[in-house]
């Protein structure tokens, strides 16, 4: 049994988890819950075509937080190879709505 922490705005909840699945990759827990074996977290992306066909339900949607996007942590002393900028640099572009 494992403890898990679930934040909202207005409060936390721990859960009591029970059950013999582990999964190391996302797309197994899609597959579980697409076999309605329980209800899972996952990206939207990974989700999405389920939930237009219908085989797929969004719930505690007010318990999701929304993803503000990808993070990049290096030590503060890593020598900047012309690879390494090139890859930040890719990851700050922001296209221009029209």
């Amino acid at each position: 049994m494992y403890n898990s922490l679930v934040r909202n705005p207005r409060r936390d909840v721990k859960v009591r988890v029970d059950g013999p699945l582990i999964f190391n990759s996302i797309f197994p827990v899609r597959d579980a819950c697409l076999d309605g074996l329980g209800l899972a977290h996952m990206p939207e992306m990974v989700a999405e075509k389920y939930i237009a066909d219908g085989r797929l339900v969004k719930v505690l949607q007010d318990w999701c937080p929304y993803w503000t996007g990808y993070h990049l942590c290096f030590p503060h002393h890593h020598q900047n190879t012309m690879p390494f900028s090139l890859f930040v640099e890719a990851m700050r572009y922001e296209p221009v709505e029209s």
